[in-house]
C-alpha cells in the first residue's frame, strides 16, 4: 500500500500544472454560484426588519419572501442562468476529466510527460457519455423525491408532504447514488486507459476492493488536514487561519489527483490495451 501511495505521489507532482488548472475552474464555478445566489438573497434581504423581536415584523417579512419567490417572476432569470450553468458544468467537467485521468494513467505506465490535450482528444466523448449518464442516473430519482417541491404550491404543504415520505425511500437513494457513483468512476478509470465503457468496467471491476482502500486512506488524510483547518477558523478568526481555509479546495484538488494516481499504480498493467 505505502509503496503505491508513493508512486501516485510521485505522478502528481509532476501534475502541478493539471492540478492549477483543475483548482482555478472549480474557483470559477464557486464564484459564480455565489455571484448568482447573493442577486438573489440580498434583494430579499433588503426588506429584513432591523426590530427582530417583532414577530409581526418577522412574519410580514417571509410573506413578503414567499410572495416575491412563488409569485412574480422575481427568480425565473436566476433559475435559467442556474440550468445554463449546470449545462455548461457538465460539458466542460468530463472534458477536464478526460484529460487529467489519461494523462495520469500515460505517467503511472512510465511516460516522460503529461498528456492532458491528447488526453482530450482521445477519451472526451465516452467521458462525457458516462459523466452524463451518471448524472441522470442521479437526478432522475432525486427529482422524484423532491416532486413535492416542484408540484405544490403552498410551501408548508410541500415541506409536509416531502418530510411524509417513508425514510426507506432515502436510505434506497442513498445506496443508489453510491452505487452509480463507484461504478462511474470505475469506468472512468479505465476509460482514461484508452478502453470503452464496457471493457473499462469488466477490468476495473476486480479492483474494486484496492480502488477503495487507497480512496478511503487518502480521504482519511486528507480529514486529518481540513478538520483541523475548518475547527481554526471558527475559533481563532485571524489571518493564517483564513489563508489556510482559501488553500483547502486546493489541497483537495492534490489529493483527488493523488488518489487517481495510486490507483492507477495499484492496478498495473491490467488496464493496458
Amino acid at each position: 500500500m505505502s509503496q503505491r501511495l508513493h508512486q501516485g505521489w510521485s505522478v502528481t507532482k509532476r501534475h502541478v500544472n493539471i492540478i492549477l488548472l483543475y483548482f482555478i475552474y472549480q474557483a470559477i464555478w464557486g464564484f459564480v454560484l455565489y455571484r448568482i445566489i447573493d442577486h438573489i438573497v440580498s434583494p430579499l434581504l433588503l426588506r429584513y426588519p432591523k426590530i427582530t423581536n417583532s414577530s409581526e415584523a418577522m412574519q410580514l417579512f417571509w410573506i413578503e419572501t414567499e410572495f416575491n419567490l412563488m409569485k412574480t417572476d422575481m427568480i425565473v432569470p436566476y433559475i435559467w442562468s442556474l440550468a445554463g450553468l449546470l449545462l455548461l458544468r457538465m460539458m466542460i467537467t468530463p472534458i477536464i476529466q478526460s484529460g487529467m485521468y489519461y494523462s495520469l494513467f500515460e505517467m503511472s505506465q512510465g511516460a516522460e510527460r503529461t498528456a492532458f490535450r491528447k488526453g482530450i482528444a482521445a477519451t472526451w466523448k465516452p467521458m462525457m457519455l458516462v459523466y452524463w449518464l451518471k448524472s441522470i442516473a442521479i437526478l432522475a430519482p432525486l427529482l422524484y423525491l423532491l416532486r413535492p417541491l416542484l408540484f405544490i404550491q403552498d410551501p408548508q404543504a410541500a415541506f409536509t408532504s416531502l418530510l411524509d415520505q417513508p425514510g426507506w425511500l432515502w436510505i434506497g437513494f442513498i445506496l443508489w447514488a453510491a452505487m452509480i457513483s463507484l461504478l462511474s468512476y470505475m469506468i472512468t478509470l479505465g476509460i482514461g486507459a484508452k478502453l470503452s465503457p464496457v471493457q473499462a468496467l469488466l477490468s476495473t471491476i476486480k479492483h474494486t476492493a484496492r480502488v477503495l482502500i487507497i480512496g478511503i486512506t487518502l480521504t482519511c488524510c486528507y480529514l486529518l488536514i481540513s478538520l483541523p483547518i475548518h475547527t481554526l477558523s471558527i475559533v481563532w478568526v485571524t489571518f493564517i487561519s483564513f489563508v489556510l481555509y482559501q488553500l483547502l479546495p486546493l489541497v483537495r484538488v492534490v489529493f483527488k489527483v493523488w488518489t487517481i494516481s495510486a490507483q492507477y499504480n495499484a492496478m498495473g498493467n491490467d488496464l493496458s490495451q
